[in-house]
């Protein structure tokens, strides 16, 4: 699936692969071995306005990979759509985000014929992104991803606001911790510098986690010290 949407040049157009894929992503190129995570969702960010040669449907070029991708209803009904998927209960889901204010809201991409779901402080969390890759079947597909540091700061701002989903905050808390682990022990990431420009809702959700951090860290004394350091605790 990786594959057909490479092929469309979503990616090339300068798309950003976010989410679960890209905690993936990073943890193959830093080469960490964590807890194997599943995802039937592939989340494409617009950190800006695509420079493609011509406006394109996401919608045809989704169907270009010969797959039967249907949009997904917004909610409530009259709602544009922000995402496609394939057929049933486990099929494949593509969801368009990008900056906005308020989560949720539906905010246009002209460029595509299309809409993405607003997430606060991706303009934070897209600022320099990285060219990696992402292993699929066999394949290593070019893509592009947040600064993994960047990527830490977010999901932690993340797992603070899922105040009614307290499985994804967990993961979004645990894929924080993981990430950053291996930075700080593997890589001699400061994590601190990624924090400097940080909005402060960022930084005040990442402070709120501390005690979080302090337990799935426990093991970890270099990582949490950076932690605690960044935050100022």
């Amino acid at each position: 699936m990786l594959v057909a949407l490479y092929n469309t040049g979503l990616f090339a157009n300068g798309l950003v692969v976010v989410g679960t894929m890209a905690y993936m992503a990073w943890s193959n190129k830093l080469g960490a071995k964590a807890v194997i995570v599943r995802t039937q969702d592939i989340d494409l960010a617009r950190r800006q306005r695509l420079k493609l040669a011509a406006p394109q449907s996401f919608l045809r070029t989704v169907e270009a990979t010969k797959m039967k991708f249907n949009p997904v209803p917004g909610m409530p009904s009259g709602v544009p759509s922000t995402a496609v998927k394939l057929p049933g209960a486990e099929g494949l889901r593509v969801d368009m985000l990008a900056h906005g204010d308020a989560l949720g809201q539906v905010v246009p991409v002209p460029e595509l014929q299309s809409h993405a779901q607003a997430i606060p402080h991706f303009n934070y969390l897209l600022r320099e992104p990285r060219a990696a890759a992402l292993l699929a079947g066999g394949h290593c597909i070019p893509v592009n991803l947040p600064a993994p540091e960047r990527f830490v700061w977010h999901k932690l701002y993340a797992s603070a606001s899922r105040a009614g989903s307290p499985e994804k905050a967990q993961k979004d808390l645990i894929q924080a911790a993981t990430l950053a682990a291996v930075l700080v022990e593997q890589d001699d990431c400061v994590l601190a510098d990624a924090l400097a420009d940080a909005p402060r809702a960022v930084v005040v959700a990442a402070r709120s986690l501390l005690p979080a951090l302090r337990r799935v860290l426990v093991n970890h004394a270099q990582t949490l010290a950076q932690f605690e350091d960044a935050l100022g605790s």
